[in-house]
């Protein structure tokens, strides 16, 4: 678990260590982080959230026509179910870690939809928890080696490369 070997080096999304067991069991074993600086626990208005499930409700409607629908509109409307069926869900856990543990959780995603090229979607909008773990976990001390034998400007790819690498091999074991 990247949490623990950050843990163990003082950094990385358990530090500060969370204030009991529970939260701390909660946030090593999850790929969940609790909200630093958490303004209200309104994040998703409830009529925005409702509204996400009035659109799922009508994608899975459409599915007893798709016969008559083109292979193009259905993958679109594939791509959309899959969003709104990861968002829907992680909505409820957010909900249930705020009921039982009394936190907020950082969002999972930033309006993927949004996105105006695949870096921004990769990078910026769409699971957020893995830049989090990889960036200090894998791409900075990769980064810090690389930088004792290569100037800074090249030292980064090395990073990249490991983080690319260890991320593959975690997808492939998942």
């Amino acid at each position: 678990n990247f949490k623990l070997i950050l843990f163990s080096f003082d950094k990385g999304p358990l530090i500060p260590i969370p204030a009991t067991l529970s939260r701390f069991l909660c946030f090593t074993c999850f790929p969940i982080k609790a909200q630093q600086n958490s303004k209200s626990q309104n994040h998703l208005p409830i009529f925005v959230f409702a509204i996400k499930v009035g659109i799922f409700g009508v994608l899975l409607h459409l599915y007893r026509y798709r016969q008559n629908l083109s292979p193009v509109l259905l993958s679109g409307l594939y791509f959309v179910h899959l969003y709104l069926e990861i968002e829907i869900i992680l909505t409820f856990v957010k909900v249930l870690v705020f009921i039982s543990l009394g936190c907020d959780l950082e969002p999972q995603s930033n309006k993927p939809y949004l996105a105006t090229s695949l870096q921004d979607f990769w990078g910026r909008r769409w699971n957020l928890m893995v830049p989090a773990i990889l960036r200090p976990a894998v791409y900075a001390p990769m980064r810090r080696v690389s930088e004792r034998r290569m100037s800074s400007g090249w030292a980064l790819f090395p990073g990249i490369l490991a983080a690319f690498v260890v991320s593959g091999l975690v997808h492939e074991l998942l």
